[in-house]
């Protein structure tokens, strides 16, 4: 389902980043929730080549941090954010995670994950 992000309720600044949903499935009750996993996927795997979280891998990405955004250290396929993450980061990251591959592999890798919202 899509998110109506310009919903005053949501309460989420232009840069936010929003990783996961938690969604309640009609109970009040804590076994009615459904947690996201931990991270989402950073890149799609590209046609052809390895995975993408491989080729991070051996990029030497492992755990790179741009600011509150980081490539997961065990799972380097995944995207980690903490409080006060932007969508900034998000892309510095990936953009800086794009190039470092591109030149050691020759792969572009596609990002999995959309930006929304206004672009600065």
């Amino acid at each position: 389902a899509e998110l109506d992000l310009s919903s005053a309720r949501l309460g989420l600044r232009d840069e936010a980043v929003v990783a996961g949903v938690l969604l309640g499935l009609g109970g009040a009750d804590e076994r009615d929730l459904v947690a996201p996993p931990p991270g989402v996927p950073l890149f799609r795997d590209p046609k052809g080549a390895s995975r993408a979280a491989d080729l991070l891998g051996r990029s030497g990405l492992l755990g790179v941090r741009v600011r509150g955004a980081r490539i997961d250290d065990i799972d380097p396929g995944r995207l980690l954010t903490e409080d006060g993450a932007t969508a900034h980061d998000v892309e510095l990251l990936i953009d800086w995670a794009q190039r470092k591959v591109a030149a050691d592999w020759g792969v572009e890798l596609t990002p999995a994950i959309r930006i929304l919202g206004a672009r600065r």
